[in-house]
């Protein structure tokens, strides 16, 4: 196992079906962590839209490289991740902005 390749010599020896699951959740993540992320840009909260930018580079990393270094076929779990993601994403903040949402919520994303 070379050092430098940890994440695609643990992708290359999973399983289709992980896969699958590993590249939907992380372009849904991606969306939702990018809704979030122009949230607190837009909101002028440097730090909190930092940590929204990293989770958004790592997720992009998985996802991506299932698709492009080992099966295109990937791509189909994508696109409909990306697309619960945002619907996922913008249905949250709406929850969070609410008057249901609860005061733990509130704090886990400091809105």
């Amino acid at each position: 196992m070379n050092d430098f390749n940890f994440l695609y010599d643990f992708l290359i020896v999973q399983p289709m079906w992980f896969l699958f699951l590993l590249v939907f959740l992380a372009t849904v993540l991606i969306d939702v962590f990018y809704v979030f992320w122009i949230i607190k840009t837009v909101q002028k909260k440097p730090y909190q839209a930092g940590i929204f930018s990293i989770l958004l580079t790592f997720c992009n990393v998985v996802a991506f490289m299932g698709i492009l270094e080992l099966y295109n076929i990937l791509l189909l779990p994508a696109l409909a991740g990306v697309f619960v993601g945002t619907v996922l994403g913008i249905k949250l903040q709406v929850l969070l902005e609410g008057s249901a949402a609860s005061d733990v919520i509130r704090k886990a994303f400091h809105t």
